[in-house]
């Protein structure tokens, strides 16, 4: 099956005086087609790019950048006092070290249950990293089970997108299913950071086609 990512349009302000400015906040669907044609809808996705360079040179917080998602804050750690990369991030990232601090988040990923099991959440993952990460010196993720996301799937089962996404059938603890998206996420490059949640990766030096990771388009 062919995949096209569909990204919703951002309005941007241009004279924006807010640190805002500098977190661009990514979000699409991911469509398919059937043997006749049809267009359907396979998944959605949410990502967060962040010019962290701009900011500096424009003489802004960096923190206040971060701060201005919930869900970006936590990646601040990956950064040092220089706002570099610390030892054990760099290691991670597989480079000696250098100074490239724009960061891809791949904040969210949901692909529909009857789409699961072909490799299309790597290739969509893959397909991001490629179109907006360009100047990017990492790209970093926090693999968590959805269905683990404000409970229990005990407690989530009556919830509507843990239905709509399927996420019943999903078995195991929380830990053992946070090893099983980690290995999983493995396949494109990516390493654990050593005592914080994340995986991250170097696109401009770890970025392979989808060939050279035995993956397919289709």
């Amino acid at each position: 099956m062919h995949l096209d990512l569909v990204f919703k349009r951002e309005d941007v302000l241009c004279d924006d005086a807010e640190p805002s400015r500098f977190v661009h906040h990514i979000t699409g669907g991911v469509y398919g087609y059937t043997k006749s044609d049809r267009r359907i809808k396979v998944g959605e996705f949410s990502v967060f790019l962040i010019d962290l360079e701009r900011c500096i040179n424009e003489g802004a917080s960096p923190f206040d950048a971060f701060d201005t998602h919930q869900a970006t804050m936590p990646y601040y750690e990956l950064y040092d006092d220089d706002l570099g990369f610390p030892e054990v991030v760099l290691e991670a990232l597989g480079s000696d070290g250098f100074w490239a601090p724009n960061m891809l988040i791949l904040d969210r990923l949901v692909i529909a249950p009857k789409h699961r099991g072909s490799n299309k959440g790597l290739v969509v993952l893959h397909t991001l990293m490629t179109r907006l990460s360009i100047g990017c010196g990492i790209v970093a993720m926090k693999p968590y089970p959805l269905q683990y996301e404000g409970g229990s799937p005990a407690e989530n089962q009556n919830e509507a997108f843990f239905k709509k996404a399927g996420l019943s059938s999903f078995s195991g603890s929380q830990d053992a299913s946070t090893r099983k998206l980690k290995k999983y996420y493995r396949r494109l490059g990516f390493r654990a950071v050593p005592k914080t949640p994340f995986m991250v990766l170097n696109p401009v030096e770890n970025l392979c086609s989808l060939s050279e990771l035995g993956l397919s388009y289709r």
